[in-house]
């Protein structure tokens, strides 16, 4: 399952009591209405530990001012209110080591309302459900003795790579659509459709309909679609776009895609895009991930710092959005980085994070991130947490020289990264492939630099690695599996190739 989206929920009145529908008293004795109060609010709700949300609260009002609303009782302290409407634990619950009075998982709490005289409560019993988890300890490096690539485990056995396409670009980005489709970008501002069944190729340019920049690392990144009916999807997009000033920013943006005659986009429209009015032409991040309602995106430090660390920042940053039913975007009111000028901004101290998957088995989300010379990571993703660039990273200047230091104690440590650089790209979980089981529940992460695969085993304690070595085949950006098992890739080398693994 992908991670649900929960109704939010607003404060709303009813209607304003112009007529009056009951009376009290002020100080002075003057007549003032009565609010009839009602909190809309299941009194038992179950949620997964390690998450902090919990459900958003509704108060139907015949006032017109907004209800206040209070939480008290045993487990209160445990718990607090966001934006006056939604619940959270302050810490997220850990099944096994419940914090509730009885340590039992059962956490009970009373939500109160109140508008003038008139108030309201309910009981509320809130469950932790266990749930499987990552298990793999603190920060596992590979340092240069463990890096040894040439000597991991290859999953060769009965492998057939075969050639279908050549682009005259770099291809990006890859995603089935569905079986029969295959559709990719070009860096150079193309999307590149290959029907399978017919074996013909079909082209769109982008470059038409938006300020694309290809300068440096710019150039038309990753995509995300949403189905909408047979043959009809909604793609979501990220691009590097020039602004009237010359500098750069990355830019989000919707089209709908229909497969039915061959290949057609609508024009795009404009989602959302940072604000750095950067000079650097590099480390855009510009991978997109939709997961349920939400949309993740990647925003990379554009070769600024500093700026990683900035709250206030699109650079070195996750964002998160939720998806309206127009397709348009909205920050996401749970993220736990909620500032005033920035409330889309999920986690921070990215340097160029170009990776998003999202793992069912564990409703975790991870990604991956390149680092200078060395400390590329793998990370798993959490709201309102710092991942440490530039003040705790394992990579080091080019030509050499420390940055920061390797770990700070209240930053998140990597799941593992690598010395040398691999120069991680795409990255997909796999849960279950009849094909090549061998890939069952693992990591796939896309080299570029070492134009292989790497494959990750996380439910084993420390992750166990090994790899499928496509050596000269070129560099690899982007893969995607289709229902049978088999892996078709892209590479980002000139030209640009399809293949398929089977």
């Amino acid at each position: 399952m992908r991670l649900q989206k929960r109704r939010v929920l607003v404060l709303s009145s009813l209607f304003c009591l112009i007529c009056g529908c009951g009376n009290g008293s002020d100080p002075a004795g003057k007549k003032i209405p009565i609010a009839p109060l009602d909190i809309v609010l299941d009194e038992t709700l179950s949620i997964s530990e390690n998450a902090t949300f919990v459900t958003d609260i509704e108060v139907l009002t015949s006032a017109s001012q907004l209800a206040s609303l209070q939480i008290s009782g045993v487990d209160s302290s445990l718990f607090q209110l966001n934006k006056g409407i939604s619940l959270f634990f302050k810490d997220a619950p850990d099944y096994e080591n419940p914090s509730s009075h009885d340590h039992d998982n059962s956490y009970e709490i009373t939500v109160s309302a109140a508008v003038g005289v008139a108030s309201a409560k309910k009981d509320l019993v809130i469950t932790v459900l266990d749930r499987n988890e990552l298990n793999l300890g603190p920060y596992l490096p590979l340092a240069d003795s463990e890096f040894d690539y040439e000597n991991w485990e290859r999953l060769e056995s009965n492998l057939i790579v075969e050639e279908l396409h050549s682009e005259d670009s770099k291809l990006w980005g890859a995603r089935f659509l569905e079986d029969d489709h295959f559709l990719a970008t070009r860096q150079d501002g193309f999307f590149v459709m290959y029907d399978l069944i017919d074996q013909e190729v079909y082209r769109f340019d982008v470059k038409e309909s938006i300020d694309l920049s290809v300068k440096g690392q710019g150039g038309l990144f990753n995509f995300d679609f949403l189905r909408r009916d047979n043959g009809t999807f909604d793609v979501i997009f990220a691009a590097a776009i020039i602004n009237d000033n010359e500098t750069s920013d990355l830019g989000v943006y919707l089209a709908n895609i229909s497969t039915r005659q061959g290949l057609s986009i609508d024009t795009p429209r404009q989602l959302f895009k940072t604000d750095t009015n950067s000079i650097s032409a590099n480390h855009f991040g510009g991978d997109v991930q939709i997961i349920g309602d939400d949309l993740f995106v990647t925003s990379g430090d554009r070769n600024c710092r500093s700026c990683a660390q900035d709250a206030n920042d699109h650079r070195g940053k996750i964002l998160r959005f939720e998806i309206q039913e127009d397709g348009m975007l909205v920050p996401n009111p749970r993220n736990s980085i909620n500032t005033e000028l920035k409330r889309e901004i999920f986690s921070i101290g990215h340097r160029n994070p170009q990776g998003l998957a999202f793992a069912e088995e564990f409703e975790a989300v991870l990604i991956a991130e390149h680092g200078p010379q060395g400390g590329d990571e793998i990370n798993v993703l959490e709201g309102g947490e710092n991942y440490g660039w530039p003040l705790a990273t394992f990579g080091e200047e080019y030509g050499g020289g420390v940055i920061g230091t390797h770990r700070i104690p209240e930053y998140q440590d990597p799941i593992l990264y690598y010395l040398p650089s691999i120069a991680p790209r795409e990255i997909r979980y796999v849960e279950q492939n009849n094909l090549f089981p061998e890939l069952n529940n693992s990591l796939l992460v896309a080299s570029l630099k070492f134009q292989m695969i790497v494959v990750l085993k996380l439910n084993e304690g420390r992750p166990k690695q090994s790899i499928i070595d496509l050596s000269g085949f070129g560099r690899i950006s982007s893969f995607d599996i289709n229902s049978v098992g088999e892996v078709f890739f892209v590479t980002h080398s000139s030209p640009g190739r399809l293949y398929r693994i089977r």
